[in-house]
């Protein structure tokens, strides 16, 4: 006889612990013994959404500190990393002329939320969350 106890835990992680025991076994040391022998798995799988939902926790508390310009400029590049967004691939032929504006921009938009994520994380480390 097999028991399988499935726990789901936050972004699409699930955790199967499978447990093989005979009749004779399950007879002689009872239920008890069964859940005995599933707590270290089960004890590990808390701990394990325990980290997870802590690291989602810090992180909401982080982009709370961002203004929503930064916070969402962030967001876009983590989802544009992590592939749940395609990166703008429309945009018109640059001429040559004009890169070297749109690169002056794209330098201060990025000097700009670096110095948003370098606040946020002196804040974090400084201990203001």
């Amino acid at each position: 006889m097999k028991i399988i106890v499935n726990k789901m835990v936050g972004e699409g992680e699930q955790f199967a612990i499978e447990v093989n025991i005979n009749d004779d076994t399950l007879a002689k040391l009872g239920v008890g013994w069964a859940q005995a022998s599933l707590a270290p798995a089960l004890a590990l799988v808390d701990a394990r959404l325990l980290d997870l939902n802590t690291r989602l926790l810090n992180a909401n508390r982080m982009a709370q500190t961002l203004t929503p310009e930064a916070n969402a400029a962030m967001r876009q590049c983590v989802d544009i990393l992590c592939g749940r967004q395609s990166p703008p691939m429309d945009l018109p032929a640059i001429q040559k002329e004009e890169k070297a504006a749109s690169d002056v921009v794209l330098s201060e938009k990025a000097a700009k939320l670096a110095a948003a994520l370098e606040a946020a994380d002196a804040d974090v480390v400084g201990g203001s969350l």
